[in-house]
């Protein structure tokens, strides 16, 4: 009936689905002929299960088919996010080398899918913040991601 992780998850939530499906939500899409199930299944069989698959090195992970740059970072920053699992909510930091601040194409994509992955877990993204030589730049206060539900917090 329910086929696609997604559409299982909607009909009968995240404790009806295996670790590949979950994984498979989390990298979106595939890659080089396969579907992001089976790529999943693949990380999960190299890494011999979810805990190897937690502790395999950024390298690692984009080594295998269809996990790039941006899909290993979200890969590590659920893991992360599990690892912290009595954390209230969660502000993702991170630096430019270049000096420059402003926040990438990849930066942008990266924190949206954290962002929903925050929503699922229940651990809230407050803020996502760049920082470089020539200063700081908070995503939230940019507005992004577009249609994000951030979660109101004090200063």
């Amino acid at each position: 009936m329910h086929d696609r992780p997604r559409e299982r998850l909607d009909a009968l939530g995240p404790e009806a689905l295996g670790d590949s499906e979950l994984l498979a939500l989390l990298l979106r899409t595939g890659g080089r002929g396969a579907d992001a199930l089976a790529v999943a299944s693949q990380l999960l069989r190299q890494h011999a299960g979810l805990l190897g698959l937690a502790r395999a090195s950024p390298r690692e992970l984009s080594a295998a088919a269809g996990v790039g740059p941006a899909k290993q970072a979200t890969l590590r920053a659920a893991f992360e996010l599990g690892r912290r699992e009595a954390a209230a909510a969660l502000v993702l930091v991170h630096n430019h080398p270049s000096g420059d601040p402003a926040p990438s194409a990849e930066d942008r994509e990266v924190t949206a899918r954290l962002v929903r992955a925050g929503e699922l877990l229940g651990v809230p993204v407050l803020d996502h913040v760049v920082v470089a030589e020539r200063g700081y730049t908070s995503l939230r206060e940019l507005g992004l991601p577009d249609g994000s539900s951030w979660t109101a917090h004090s200063r």
